[in-house]
Parts: C-alpha cells; sequence; structure tokens
C-alpha cells in the first residue's frame, strides 16, 4: 500500500488553504516509500491488499478520485498547481500524488508528471532551493527533492542534488547552545525572526533521505540533537527556558514533559502548555509533530 500516495492528496489540500488565508534522481533504498504495483493503478487495487479486500477496494477507490480530482485542478498553460506564488510547493505536492498512482514504469514517460518535473527544475535558484515563495523556502524545496528523488527521471538528477545539498547546509549548525541547533527554519538560517521548528525539520529529513543523503552526514547526528528538544522526554531533553506567558500573566519556566510525543519546537508548543505538579510547565505534544 502506498500510503504516502494518499497522504500528499490530503497535504495538498491543507496547502492550497494555507495560501488562501543519480543516474536515475535518487536512492530507492534510502528511505523511498513503497513502489505503486506494477500493474495500472488505475484499477484501484493492491495498494492495501494485505489489509483485505475490502479496504484495498476503498484505498483505490480513494485514490483514483483523489488523483482524477488532481488531474483536473491543473494549470492547462503552466502545467503546475497552485497560485503562481505557491506554485512550486503545489505542484511538488501534486507531482508526489500523481508518481504514487502511476505504475513505477510509466512514471518516466507520463507527460503530465514530466511537464510538472520541468517546472520545478525551471524554478531552482542559483542556492540550489526551489521555491516560488520565499517565505516557504524550506517546504517547497523539501517537497521538490522528494518529488524529484520519487519519480527517479536521470535528467533531473543534478538538479535534485543541488537542491537536496541546499537543504543540508540550511541546517542551523553554528551554535550548539541554541534551541534551534540541529534544526530547520523556514527561510534562511540568518533569519532570527524564524527559528526553527519541527515542521520544516521532518520536510527536509524526508527530502534528504529519500534523496540518498549518506546516513554518515553530519547533518543526521544534529537533527537527533534537535529532535531530542522537542520530545516530551525528560531522560533525554535538557531545555529549560523561563518566558513571559501571556495567558499566565507571568513568567514561566518550560521544561520537558514524559508523555513521549512532540512539540513545534523547542520549549514552544502551537497546542500551549501544560502545568506540572512543581508548578512548571511542558508544551503541549500533539499528532502532527509526533
Amino acid at each position: 500500500m502506498n500510503r504516502r500516495s494518499l497522504l500528499y492528496v490530503l497535504m495538498l489540500g491543507g496547502l492550497a488553504a494555507c495560501g488562501d488565508k543519480a543516474k536515475e534522481g535518487g536512492n530507492p533504498s534510502a528511505g523511498a516509500p513503497p513502489k505503486a504495483p506494477a500493474s495500472a493503478p488505475a484499477a484501484g487495487y493492491g495498494y492495501a491488499a494485505a489489509l483485505g479486500a475490502d479496504l484495498d477496494v476503498k484505498v483505490g477507490d480513494a485514490m483514483k478520485a483523489g488523483r482524477k480530482y488532481l488531474l483536473a485542478q491543473k494549470d492547462a498553460d503552466s502545467g503546475g498547481w497552485g497560485k503562481p506564488e505557491l506554485r512550486a510547493g503545489m505542484t511538488a505536492f501534486a507531482a508526489l500524488a500523481l508518481i504514487g498512482t502511476t505504475a513505477r514504469e510509466s512514471v518516466g514517460s507520463d507527460p503530465t508528471i514530466g511537464k510538472a518535473l520541468e517546472l520545478l527544475a525551471a524554478a531552482q535558484k542559483d542556492t540550489g532551493a526551489i521555491h516560488s515563495n520565499p517565505a516557504y523556502t524550506n517546504y517547497e524545496t523539501a517537497v521538490a527533492v522528494s518529488a524529484f528523488a520519487n519519480a527517479r527521471v536521470a535528467k533531473h538528477a543534478s538538479v535534485q542534488a543541488k537542491a537536496r545539498d541546499f537543504l543540508a547546509a540550511s541546517q542551523i549548525a553554528d551554535d550548539k547552545a541554541s534551541l534551534s541547533y540541529g534544526g530547520f527554519p523556514y527561510t534562511s538560517k540568518a533569519d532570527p525572526s524564524r527559528p526553527a521548528d519541527l515542521s520544516n525539520a521532518q520536510f527536509a529529513a524526508t527530502a534528504a533521505s529519500e534523496a540518498g543523503l549518506p546516513k554518515d552526514h553530519a547533518m543526521w547526528g544534529r537533527l537527533l540533537d534537535y529532535l531530542a528538544k522537542v520530545q516530551n522526554r525528560s531522560e533525554a531533553n535538557p531545555i529549560a527556558v523561563k518566558k513571559q506567558d501571556k495567558d499566565v500573566g507571568a513568567e514561566i519556566e518550560i521544561v520537558s514533559g514524559n508523555d513521549g510525543g512532540a512539540a513545534y519546537a523547542p520549549a514552544f508548543s502551537m497546542a500551549g502548555n501544560v502545568k506540572r505538579e512543581d508548578g512548571k510547565y511542558a508544551p503541549k505534544s500533539y499528532g502532527s509533530m509526533t
């Protein structure tokens, strides 16, 4: 079952809502998702066969419907998706969904996928980043890298490699004492107004893995350091941060909780904080970050 294919259809819708308010270019052994069935995916079978025929049909039908919707939303002129200011990111999401629902042997010759990948390649900057909106440099670059890595079209290998190396170099790695050390920012590690967060980190890490970043690359060790600081697991999380809290109306101390979940950034959760018995606070864990 290609779980990511349906996931990307859902994620594409979420990004749209946000906008409204190697030789073959990848390493299939480095975290790549399962291949689509060799048989025509339009039949809607084979993605969840191990979980039973009934669920397999439901999953296949859902993926067929999602694919049909995506194809209907494509911009005829550019061959991409979404408004111009988000086109690279939206197109990369759509391409991933289409790649995941196209038989492996047909991906390289599929004209819709091909045009989407060309659009992404044309959006690459001199730095290696791929984006339409510089406010989302990391996100758009990461999803584009994943699209190239999953498509595995040889002529885009150099574009993929340059973008992957940009992502690795964008990791915040200059000050081990920083709460952002080991994480990834929205745009630039030189922008103190946009510190690292786990959402950007998971996109960058997924892309780097799928594009074959060596397992001994220093990025991975630094990332583990960052992950320890966002997980509520006190034996590994050293955070102890004092800050003003507008809800409490006073300065509070934020330390790690112990439920095993994760928050958006060290000492910060989009879901708020939980008061502990000792009077200190822990960032509230939530599903998408965990």
